[in-house]
């Protein structure tokens, strides 16, 4: 057990959370009260989105340690990701009732008060944390989250001095350590000192290297263009279902996929599902077994049935989210890589597919440390290999499925709010709603990159951001192909 304790915590810090749930699943099945299993294993799937398995741990975990304020932690943010900000600070001041004046208590409940936009109380939290000489252990954690808060306020050197104090310890591991990176380089780029910011985003990504093949993406898109002919596609069964719910927006990370989810959202006939992890989970049963019990990918062997059940699935699931929504989004961006199969599991859904400059969207998925399978970001050429891929994989897509696909550029979508926005709101059928202009004043949760972006009106500042970047960013521009050059 102590083994496989020790395998789950190694890939905790490289970010291989599948590889955790993996390791630890089993283990716990064995050892249904371990603290230290379950706790494990609920911090890897609160990274992965699934707070419901999350929770269950994490929860099975308490029981058994009660006076752990690090379970207590781990449960407020499964409770900040779902919106329920008042049972996330409830969770963080249990802890601080276990440890009073714990720094991880309080940098815990100071992002949940960044992410509910409470900015000034998170800063006279945090402020007495990180403001002074050298940042002791746990306070490493608040100077992190102070960097993210003094973006949106304003206070740009006020980050940067905090996070580098934190900097300064040699102790910091090498995720965390990264993450500060990232931070930094926001920090100093909107001071305009664009040559400091590019050295702390190339540090940030060293630390995060790819585990890939560059050319993987491309290889795969080989594969899918020889197997999902239009002859291939025109045989599989549809779902008999027609249900217009679902709304899928997609497109490469850092597109504008949020941007379009809130506008969407503040609608009050709409719900924000988020970066659902559904469709992925569902896709995997859908696969057919051959008599080993393999799963293959064999488009050919693909049921009425299982075509019907696993579409079935994915809407009660979908549902549970609103009951009252008459659409409801799933905006996770690499959806795109599953529209051959939304063609045929949801005749009657809108998909809507978000453009961007191809060197804005690259450097923003550069500038953003993802971690998990997006470490394909922290290389320049893996990453626009990986956009010559995604262009090319959307262009088969429209050539061979037959279902109605809105393009949104996000530069026209900035340029051009109110008819974008109506643009936007008919295609998934909804009457028009004034509450679409002011989606920055929607209070719903935003748990992506862009959590701060779609808390204040349209702005323009990341059109062209690329050109102060454009000495460094040669390797890129060789990736993508001469048509963006």
């Amino acid at each position: 057990m102590q083994a496989g304790l020790r395998e789950a915590r190694a890939r905790l810090q490289v970010g291989d959370f599948a590889g955790v749930v993996r390791t630890l699943s089993p283990l716990v099945a064995k050892n249904a009260r371990n603290a230290e299993l379950l706790f494990e294993l609920g911090r890897a799937n609160v990274q992965l989105n699934r707070f419901d398995e999350a929770k269950r741990s994490l929860n099975q975990a308490l029981r058994a340690a009660p006076s752990v304020g690090a379970i207590h932690l781990e449960l407020s943010k499964c409770h900040q990701y779902e919106g329920r900000f008042e049972e996330a600070i409830g969770a963080c001041d249990r802890a601080l009732k276990i440890k009073p004046g714990d720094a991880l208590s309080l940098a815990r409940k100071g992002e949940t008060l960044r992410a509910m936009g409470e900015r000034e109380q998170a800063y006279e939290l945090l402020t007495p944390l990180v403001k002074g000489g050298k940042l002791r252990t746990g306070e490493h954690e608040a100077a992190l989250i102070f960097g993210r808060l003094c973006l949106p306020m304003k206070r740009y050197q006020e980050g940067v001095d905090a996070l580098e104090r934190a900097l300064a310890d040699d102790r910091l591991p090498r995720i965390g350590r990264s993450m500060m990176l990232y931070q930094l380089g926001a920090l100093l780029d909107a001071l305009g000192e664009y040559d400091r910011a590019w050295q702390a985003f190339v540090e940030a990504n060293n630390l995060q290297k790819p585990r890939i093949d560059p050319d993987a993406y491309g290889k795969q898109t080989d594969e899918v263009i020889a197997t999902w002919t239009r002859e291939a596609v025109a045989k599989i069964p549809q779902a008999q279902r027609i249900d217009e719910t679902p709304v899928f927006i997609l497109g490469m990370p850092r597109s504008g996929t949020t941007l379009v989810e809130q506008i969407l959202a503040s609608h009050p006939e709409a719900h924000g599902g988020g970066e659902l992890a559904l469709l992925p989970r569902v896709l995997q049963n859908l696969r057919p077994k051959q008599e080993d019990g393999r799963r293959v990918d064999d488009l050919s062997l693909l049921t009425q049935g299982a075509v019907d059940r696993a579409a079935r699935k994915y809407l009660q699931e979908l549902k549970k989210l609103s009951r009252e929504a008459v659409r409801i989004t799933d905006k996770l961006p690499l959806n795109f890589l599953n529209l051959g199969h939304i063609s045929f599991l949801f005749p009657g859904a809108n998909v809507i597919h978000c453009k961007r400059d191809p060197l804005d969207t690259c450097l923003s998925c550069y500038f953003q440390g993802f971690g998990g399978e997006l470490t394909l970001t922290n290389d320049l050429t893996t990453l626009g290999r990986f956009f010559r891929a995604y262009e090319r994989r959307m262009q088969h897509w429209q050539e061979v499925l037959d279902i109605d696909i809105l393009d949104v550029q996000y530069e026209q979508l900035v340029a051009e709010q109110e008819s974008q926005s109506r643009r936007l709101v008919e295609f998934v059928g909804l009457e028009w709603d004034d509450a679409c202009l002011e989606f920055y004043e929607n209070k719903r949760v935003a748990h992506t990159a862009s959590v701060d972006q779609v808390r204040r009106p349209v702005y323009s500042s990341s059109i062209d951001r690329w050109q102060n970047y454009e000495k460094h960013i040669g390797p890129l521009r060789e990736a993508i192909g001469e048509q963006h050059a």
